[in-house]
């Protein structure tokens, strides 16, 4: 088997104890596909790292660290990994729960109410993350995944914690790059309502805010902020 091959190349192939099914996209770190697993028949998703990737074996292992670190909290904002697979000799993978849903760069605000909810959930996830030492780095609307359940109910999964390993000389990273990339999220699925309460502007503000500027600042305080602020919205009918 070829280390690294094209995406196509891999669909009706086997790795390890998994088929793959299909190719589903590539992102910075490699190739997406849906894969079964070949004795439980359960979908997975598994992501092959590309060939720069794995260029430096300890840069990996580290990520995986931080990845299975992040889904051992078993929190429902926090994506589920199921395995990792670190090989010099085959190619690493690591497999996740297949989300049915969609990057929250697709998402279109059209209510206050509905961005609010998604906003609260994506603060609650990464506080519980931050109150464990564990730094995302790399926080944008391409890792936060949207998914509907069958009643409807919105729920956020957070992809890539600590994937800043991979490519970027950032041992310094901080809660607040994390913060401050929540606000860069936030202030667009605002941006089209021109009631939103003040509170909110200054949320946004206080996480866009660069360094120690802002006391106290951290994602459990927002998260409570944000939550508040949902409660004192008119109850929808």
């Amino acid at each position: 088997t070829s280390l690294h091959r094209p995406a196509k190349d891999w669909e009706g192939q086997t790795l390890r104890q998994y088929s793959i099914l299909k190719y589903l996209g590539t992102g910075s770190q490699g190739d997406v596909f849906l894969a079964k697993h070949t004795t439980t028949g359960e979908r997975v998703a598994l992501k092959i790292l590309n060939e720069k990737t794995c260029e430096e074996p300890k840069r990996v292992a580290k990520f995986f660290e931080i990845l299975e670190k992040a889904s051992a909290l078993a929190h429902p904002g926090l994506i589920n990994i199921r395995e990792t697979v670190h090989e010099l000799d085959a190619p690493s993978f690591y497999t996740m729960d297949a989300l049915n849903g969609a990057t929250l760069s697709s998402y279109r605000p059209k209510s206050l109410d509905v961005s609010l909810e998604i906003a609260s959930q994506l603060g609650k996830a990464i506080a519980k993350a931050h109150e464990n030492e564990i730094i995302h780095g790399q926080l944008n609307m391409d890792n936060v995944y949207l998914l509907a359940n069958s009643q409807g109910k919105r729920r956020v999964s957070i992809l890539d914690f600590g994937a800043y390993e991979l490519h970027s000389e950032t041992s310094e990273l901080t809660v607040n790059d994390d913060l401050q990339s929540l606000g860069a999220i936030l202030e667009p699925i605002f941006a089209p309502f021109d009631d939103k309460p003040s509170e909110l502007t200054r949320v946004i503000e206080i996480c866009l805010a660069p360094g120690e500027q802002e006391k106290p600042k951290n994602a459990d305080d927002i998260a409570k902020t944000l939550q508040w602020i949902t409660k004192q919205r008119p109850s929808q009918k």
